[in-house]
């Protein structure tokens, strides 16, 4: 599994995945005694993506691909 960027389908950068885990998952959950997490984790069930409300917050959405095809198409893409 891994984060995509759905602007460019870049895997996602060190910044968006510090906003994502730092800020919203850690500082803005503890800051809410845990109720951004428990309220933002049902919105898996709304949209067509599947996607957390930090997902959409950060605009990013997370991928299952164990054979990696995708992200092999990346590489040779970025290479070529």
């Amino acid at each position: 599994m891994y984060t995509l960027s759905p602007r460019d389908s870049a895997l996602t950068g060190y910044g968006d995945m510090v906003l994502r885990e730092f800020v919203l998952l850690g500082v803005l959950n503890n800051l809410t005694l845990g109720l951004f997490e428990f309220v933002g984790a049902f919105w898996i069930f709304t949209g067509d993506q599947n996607r957390t409300l930090w997902d959409r917050m950060v605009k990013t959405v997370i991928v299952d691909d164990p054979d990696q095809v995708l992200l092999q198409q990346k590489r040779s893409q970025a290479a070529g």
